[in-house]
């Protein structure tokens, strides 16, 4: 690090992100907390149709936004 200060600008800095497409959301990546009965449920598919969105960058450029839609299952 001490040799070459531009180091960080060559790491490919990636993440993408799950989304459900019949608005359902996932309580261990974003807590919801309500006054409501926390054991009241609905039933929902299993496997639910996601469009995953994926997007990378380095300190000198952008790698677009890709999204891609799936029935595979998703893990994560």
């Amino acid at each position: 690090m001490e040799q070459d200060p531009t180091w960080v600008f060559n790491i490919l800095w990636t993440d993408e992100a799950h989304f459900s497409l019949h608005g359902d959301v996932n309580n261990h990546n974003c807590p919801i907390w309500a006054t409501s009965n926390p054991r009241d449920y609905t039933q929902k598919p299993l496997h639910s149709p996601k469009v995953t969105a994926w997007c990378g960058f380095t300190g000198s450029f952008i790698i677009g936004l890709f999204s891609f839609e799936t029935q595979c299952p998703v893990n994560g």
